[in-house]
């Protein structure tokens, strides 16, 4: 294979249409499956935000407030969600109270994910402390909430008490 010129392979774009990539290692060919270079063939993508969460009706599921600071139960401009890019799934969702004083009294949370405004997963709630620097996490798998190209995205979550100030992590993963 050291002897090939680039010229004489064919361009291809979408590592799902390559069996494996080739080179050259000293005096030996190699071939590497795509999912194993960049750490698995898989992209992930995080939005991370504050969260001011200090009213709590027991019964509402709220939105994530992707570009703004407060939650709330009704769709509005910064708690529509995300679009996504391309396919894959939302991976984890993770909360953690910032701060140090009495203002968490959520003890119990849970999360669902809606795919173009429908509810494809929800969780179970996650019992937790309401103690400062509380993190609770929800891992997903790519069964629980996938998405293709152009979805939208929402994340919601509903709880017993408030998170006050709390920052949240969603992990959206591409593949």
């Amino acid at each position: 294979m050291a002897n090939k010129k680039f010229s004489d392979f064919t361009t291809r774009t979408d590592t799902a249409n390559v069996d494996f990539l080739v080179g050259y290692d000293g005096t030996t060919n190699v071939k590497i499956a795509p999912s194993n270079i960049g750490g698995g063939g898989d992209d992930i993508w995080r939005v991370e935000s504050s969260m001011y969460h200090s009213s709590n009706v027991d019964t509402s599921w709220y939105f994530f407030p992707i570009n703004g600071y407060s939650e709330g139960s009704q769709a509005a401009s910064n708690a529509e969600g995300v679009v996504v890019t391309g396919a894959g799934y939302v991976s984890k969702i993770m909360f953690k109270c910032i701060r140090n004083g009495g203002t968490m009294t959520a003890t119990s949370t849970r999360f669902r994910v809606e795919i173009n405004r429908s509810v494809v997963w929800t969780g179970d709630f996650i019992s937790h402390s309401n103690a400062a620097y509380t993190t609770i996490t929800q891992t997903l798998t790519s069964s629980n909430a996938p998405f293709t190209s152009g979805d939208l995205v929402t994340i919601r979550f509903n709880t017993n008490g408030l998170w006050y100030e709390a920052v949240a992590t969603l992990e959206y993963t591409y593949s």
